[in-house]
């Protein structure tokens, strides 16, 4: 993701995270850290690729002081470096928990899957922002379409650079105070979700030969998907009293415990609520 890219994208990535942890300080008062504040938790993922891509730690330190510095809010939002953290105590009291990460055999839950599930059944938000979206078909995919929503699944999804535009889901209180977006990113598309589909449409538009400027990882799917309006970004309320979001650009997301989660994300760029979406290379 270039730094043009990001400032588009930003608003909806802080509303996202707002949306979360306001929620789920409001469903749990009894949780509330020192000072009232509501504990968020990032992990960002090792390093994977040259300085410039995929800056997985400095991306989690800028959310992160956008949201503890600049947001106005009672967050406090702990920043875990290069993947999944040694001493699992950080979770703690935390409302949600945002993975930025590499996907696939280096996303920082392999090997944490039970913990991962037990934060979540405790109603715990958890965002996947860009390549941490991807997983593989099968048990692995599951698990994501149930803490998530949907999923990238190589060889079904497919991650083409283009310029995507349009305006967020105009009656979802994850959209609200977030402008038109038009960004040349990674977008993912033709994502892999459960059936009958349980996410809302948030954000999305239609790929085209005209509109994409790189192929990766083109597929026969992707190539039957070109002309048909895709999920951009979506958010879901889970089963289990969760919701939850994802990302195709640099980003995506998942949240826990209610809808509401979700909606008060965008209160950090916005005094709204919030949003979801996904990306990688």
């Amino acid at each position: 993701m270039n730094s043009k890219s990001l400032r588009s994208l930003f608003p909806l990535l802080v509303a996202a995270g707002v949306a979360i942890v306001l929620t789920l300080s409001i469903l749990s008062p009894s949780g509330a850290q020192d000072e009232g504040k509501t504990k968020v938790v990032f992990i960002a993922g090792k390093v994977s690729h040259p300085s410039g891509q995929h800056e997985f730690n400095a991306g989690s330190i800028i959310l992160a002081r956008a949201l503890n510095e600049q947001s106005g809010l009672p967050i406090d939002v702990k920043v875990v470096h290069n993947g999944w953290p040694e001493d699992e105590s950080i979770f703690d009291g935390a409302k949600a928990v945002v993975i930025y990460s590499d996907g696939n055999a280096a996303h920082p839950t392999n090997g944490h899957e039970v913990k991962m599930q037990s934060l979540a059944d405790a109603g715990v938000g958890i965002m996947f922002m860009h390549y941490a979206v991807e997983t593989s078909a099968g048990e692995p995919g599951e698990r994501f379409q149930k803490w998530i929503g949907g999923q990238y699944e190589g060889g079904f999804s497919v991650n083409p650079h283009w310029t995507a535009t349009g305006e967020p889901k105009a009656d979802h209180p994850i959209s609200r105070g977030v402008p038109s977006l038009t960004a040349n990113d990674e977008w993912y598309y033709n994502m892999r979700f459960p059936q009958p589909k349980t996410a809302v449409d948030i954000f999305g538009d239609t790929p085209t030969r005209e509109k994409i400027n790189r192929y990766i990882h083109w597929t026969p799917e992707g190539e039957k998907a070109l002309g048909t309006k895709q999920t951009m970004m979506w958010a879901v309320e889970r089963p289990d009293g969760g919701a939850a979001s994802d990302s195709r650009a640099d980003t995506g997301i998942a949240t826990g415990r209610s809808k509401i989660s979700v909606d008060w994300f965008s209160t950090a760029s916005s005094g709204s609520r919030a949003w979801k979406f996904p990306s990688r290379e």
